[in-house]
């Protein structure tokens, strides 16, 4: 299981179930029960707009420099 709260606050390198690649910097982190779909999220900001990943969405993320 994936801990995303160490990535908060940091560039990350994430890939979705998809497979798309996403390369970015983590501005939110979202506890379960403080979301409507009841699941840990982050924000993600990719420079133009901010993306939100609930954790079953991610595949893999690694914190990149």
């Amino acid at each position: 299981m994936i801990d995303l709260k160490q990535f908060y606050h940091k560039n990350v390198k994430l890939i979705d179930t998809d497979g798309k690649e996403w390369i970015g910097y983590v501005e939110d982190y979202e506890y379960a029960d403080e979301n409507y779909e009841e699941k840990e999220c982050i924000d993600l900001d990719v420079g133009d707009r901010g993306i939100s990943f609930y954790i079953d969405e991610i595949k893999s993320i690694e914190e990149i420099n």
